[in-house]
């Protein structure tokens, strides 16, 4: 299987193209819910797409945290760079 070249990691500032707000589904692979130019635009993208499971933890105290993939995380893991979610504490 080849692998997909890691590019660098840029600051948000300097992107003047749109990252993918991905979703991964285990089983499915990864799925874009959209475009964003900034961590603030990806967030308001994935608020309007959180499942319900998701969103029924943020009831009690839970938070949506985004995040741009490192390129580490593309380097061991495979997959696009873009914004991606988690929900914790």
């Amino acid at each position: 299987m080849p692998t997909q070249p890691v590019l660098p990691d840029l600051p948000d500032t300097l992107i003047k193209a749109p990252l993918p707000v991905l979703n991964y589904s285990t089983g499915a692979g990864w799925h874009s819910w959209g475009q964003a130019r900034s961590v603030e635009a990806a967030k308001r993208i994935i608020h309007a797409n959180l499942p319900a499971s998701a969103k029924s933890l943020l009831k009690y105290g839970f938070k949506v945290t985004v995040s741009r993939r490192t390129p580490m995380q593309r380097e061991l893991n495979g997959g696009p760079d873009g914004y991606v979610w988690s929900v914790g504490k």
